[in-house]
């Protein structure tokens, strides 16, 4: 893993070499089977590998267990407040929300 990210090694400091090898195969695995779409913003490669790992982080270590009813991720480029809305970064407003169904592993 290179450019932004620098070595694995520097990323995961303390990690042993196998559980480097399988967060990223994780992260891979995610990017593979759940689209990152942006929203009046864009998504590069970046994004899409932050997304990935912030997904892959909690889940860790629980062998086997997938997110199998995620199949998007949008970014917006602005934060939601109470009531699900946003101004979207162009004021306009925005407004959706999400659902995170039951932890089942």
């Amino acid at each position: 893993m290179g450019g932004d990210f620098g070595h694995p090694r520097d990323i995961l400091p303390g990690w042993t070499r196998r559980a480097r090898r399988g967060f990223w195969q994780l992260v891979q695995i995610f990017l593979s089977e759940v689209r990152i779409t942006g929203i009046r913003t864009e998504v590069d490669d970046t994004i899409r590998v932050l997304v990935a790992a912030s997904a892959v982080i909690p889940t860790f270590g629980f062998h086997h267990w997938a997110y199998h009813r995620l199949h998007e991720v949008l970014i917006v480029p602005d934060a939601f407040d109470d009531a699900y809305r946003t101004t979207g970064g162009e004021g306009r407003p925005y407004s959706g929300h999400g659902r995170v169904a039951p932890f089942a592993g």
